[in-house]
């Protein structure tokens, strides 16, 4: 089973786009589901048949394949965690987390093709 993270605009959208100062153009295929259509052909086509668990991305022009949810760094212990180690692991866990984060939006980032 795959996912697909539509970026596209619905009945139930369309307030929020123009909340944000957007405007919503029904003619413009960037934001319509018609951009969805070709996603769905392709995971339904033989070449995806080994394609499985993926979360794939496709708003306006842009296609992508998303993060599934994965443990970054972690650390271990025999006991319950103290208030004062985690004083000392957690600053570590969130910049491993930040630079984790940085390089995965610098390599998301979309290229033209």
């Amino acid at each position: 089973m795959n996912t697909i993270s539509p970026g596209a605009a619905t009945r139930l959208t369309i307030d929020l786009i123009e909340a944000a100062g957007r405007k919503y153009d029904e003619n413009d295929w960037t934001q319509g589901p018609e951009q969805i259509a070709p996603v769905v052909t392709w995971l339904c086509s033989e070449a995806a048949n080994d394609v499985t668990s993926q979360i794939i991305h496709s708003q306006a022009g842009i296609i992508g394949i998303m993060q599934q949810p994965a443990v970054i760094k972690s650390f271990t212990t025999d006991n319950l965690w103290t208030v004062e180690q985690l004083d000392k692991l957690m600053p570590e866990l969130l910049e491993a987390k930040k630079h984790h984060d940085d390089e995965v939006s610098e390599k998301g980032a979309p290229k033209k093709v």
